[in-house]
Protein backbone atom coordinates (compact mmCIF):
# COMPACT_ATOMS: atom_id res chain seq x y z
CA UNK A 1 0.00 0.00 0.00
CA UNK A 2 1.37 3.41 -0.90
CA UNK A 3 0.41 6.99 -0.19
CA UNK A 4 -1.10 8.77 2.76
CA UNK A 5 -4.32 7.20 4.03
CA UNK A 6 -5.01 9.64 6.85
CA UNK A 7 -8.65 10.60 6.99
CA UNK A 8 -9.13 11.35 10.68
CA UNK A 9 -7.41 13.89 12.89
CA UNK A 10 -7.63 15.32 16.37
CA UNK A 11 -9.63 18.53 16.84
CA UNK A 12 -9.59 20.76 19.94
CA UNK A 13 -13.09 22.12 20.54
CA UNK A 14 -14.01 25.44 22.22
CA UNK A 15 -15.33 23.65 25.33
CA UNK A 16 -11.76 22.37 25.97
CA UNK A 17 -12.59 18.81 24.91
CA UNK A 18 -11.30 16.89 21.91
CA UNK A 19 -12.94 15.22 18.94
CA UNK A 20 -12.00 12.90 16.13
CA UNK A 21 -12.64 14.83 12.92
CA UNK A 22 -13.13 13.49 9.41
CA UNK A 23 -10.81 15.73 7.38
CA UNK A 24 -12.86 15.23 4.20
CA UNK A 25 -16.19 16.36 5.67
CA UNK A 26 -15.08 18.47 8.65
CA UNK A 27 -17.60 16.57 10.78
CA UNK A 28 -17.05 14.69 14.01
CA UNK A 29 -16.41 11.04 13.22
CA UNK A 30 -18.83 8.38 14.44
CA UNK A 31 -18.10 4.83 15.54
CA UNK A 32 -21.16 2.56 15.57
CA UNK A 33 -23.34 5.67 15.43
CA UNK A 34 -21.64 7.30 18.44
CA UNK A 35 -20.05 10.73 17.79
CA UNK A 36 -16.40 10.80 18.81
CA UNK A 37 -16.51 14.23 20.44
CA UNK A 38 -16.40 15.57 23.98
CA UNK A 39 -13.34 13.44 24.74
CA UNK A 40 -10.44 14.04 27.08
CA UNK A 41 -7.01 14.26 25.45
CA UNK A 42 -6.01 10.65 26.22
CA UNK A 43 -8.99 9.03 24.50
CA UNK A 44 -8.91 10.10 20.84
CA UNK A 45 -5.36 9.06 19.87
CA UNK A 46 -6.13 5.33 19.81
CA UNK A 47 -9.41 5.92 17.99
CA UNK A 48 -7.71 8.01 15.33
CA UNK A 49 -5.11 5.29 14.79
CA UNK A 50 -7.79 2.61 14.42
CA UNK A 51 -9.98 4.68 12.09
CA UNK A 52 -7.01 5.52 9.88
CA UNK A 53 -6.13 1.83 9.34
Amino acid sequence: MTGNHTRYQLRHDPDDTWAVEDIFTGQTAEVNGIPQGGLNLKMPDARIDLLNL
